[in-house]
């Protein structure tokens, strides 16, 4: 790699069809900060601001070729997985994706309306499987509840959330509190036995769709360059905070509209 090559970023979700989240979400922050994203697709998906209206899982097979198409070819520096879906893919990802990098995990197990989206046992093989491979995984705070198993409608429940998943994975665990409401938005850090709130005002926007894939992938970029997991944490929830506020005007569709990672004055450094 020569050094004006950017870090490549191994990006496997599925793609939203009104690219405020997904795949596409992916492209767009790693692009914002400097990186360069390949993708694999786990899921084609009809949908827009409003909501999702179809979702088409890809065969195990494709999804597996678009792996091995990416890493016999380009030298991957982190990974991020959003949307898996079903339980064979998150263990396919587990066992192809390559190992010794950074690896974030975005456990998509719920809608933004808060419904379960996977069954049980795609739950179950996260917790098993690819979530002890992880260097940080990132759930909101409903997943947090899906996969620790404890109820999850306050801060202080965030952090018993986090501190068990952390325990039981013997992983990073970033728990995301952004749609809890109130006047802040929190967010709780735990590495390596250690907890940490992270704190922003909240933004009156109606356009916060993408915020969990783009926070996962630029904390992916971070940690290839190098970056601490608690500063590559902490930059990002900023950089986030700005994305939002650079969107809070746009009125893409009837519904909840993307983030703008454009907008943001970058940080070379993230």
């Amino acid at each position: 790699m020569t050094e004006d090559t950017p870090f490549i970023i191994l990006a496997i979700g599925g793609s939203d069809s009104g690219a405020g989240a997904g795949i596409q979400a992916d492209l767009k922050a790693i692009s914002a900060m400097g990186g360069y994203a390949a993708t694999v697709l786990t899921a084609v998906t009809a949908q827009n601001t409003v909501g999702v209206q179809s979702v088409h899982h890809l065969p195990i097979e494709l999804v597996e070729a678009q792996i091995q198409a990416i890493v016999s070819d380009m030298s991957i520096a982190a990974v991020k997985t959003g949307f898996l879906g079903r339980s064979e893919i998150v263990r396919l990802i587990a066992d192809q994706t390559p190992g010794g990098l950074p690896l974030v995990v975005d456990p998509v197990l719920v809608d933004s309306a808060g419904h379960q989206i996977v069954d049980d046992a795609t739950i179950e093989t996260y917790l098993q499987v690819l979530g002890p491979a992880a260097t940080l995984i990132t759930p909101n705070f409903r997943e947090a509840a899906l996969l620790s198993g404890l109820p999850v409608d306050d801060v202080a429940a965030m952090e018993e959330a986090a501190s068990s998943l952390s325990d039981e994975l013997g992983t990073a665990v970033l728990v995301k509190g952004g749609h809890l409401g109130g006047e802040m938005a929190v967010d709780i850090l735990v590495s390596n036995g250690d907890t940490s709130r992270l704190t922003s005002t909240r933004i009156d926007s109606p356009n916060v769709h993408g915020t969990g894939c783009s926070t996962a992938s630029a904390i992916a970029l971070a940690l290839a360059k190098g970056e601490r997991l608690d500063v590559a944490v902490a930059k990002t929830k900023s950089w986030i905070s700005e994305s939002i506020a650079m969107a809070a005007g746009w009125r893409i569709g009837s519904g909840q509209g993307p983030i703008n990672p454009f907008g943001p004055n970058q940080d070379p450094s993230l």
